[in-house]
């Protein structure tokens, strides 16, 4: 099923669910920012929930369209994990906006995607 999800939704519905993603997670993104999220009543970096996942054995995907600003940067020196097992591509035609999560269900693997915003050009 394919959801659309906007505004506050898309951080209560999506990215509260990266918290428990277990094997795998693809995010694709056109523009990639210093994102803060909530973890009980705090916030942290979302690049803190990234590098977390990476070191309980997740393979974390990143494809994004362009450089991120300095703020992500900073906070992305922080976490040394990522630079070594963060898979990051840099593809300037990436206009979608894409978390795929995986999990168990039961005996069988499935995966959730939640697009927020996709554009598609012919």
């Amino acid at each position: 099923m394919l959801t659309y999800i906007s505004n506050s939704t898309h951080y209560k519905e999506v990215l509260s669910r990266v918290q428990s993603v277990k094997h795998m997670l693809w995010i694709g993104t056109a523009d990639i920012k210093d994102l803060y999220v909530e973890v009980g009543k705090d916030k942290k970096p979302f690049l803190a929930l990234i590098a977390q996942l990476i070191r309980r054995g997740v393979e974390v995907r990143l494809i994004h369209a362009k450089e991120p600003g300095p703020n992500f940067r900073e906070d992305f020196d922080k976490y040394p994990v990522l630079y070594d097992r963060l898979e990051r591509v840099l593809c300037p035609r990436v206009h979608f906006k894409m978390l795929v999560f995986d999990g168990k269900n039961g005996s069988k693997q499935h995966c959730m995607i939640h697009a927020a915003k996709v554009q598609l050009y012919s």
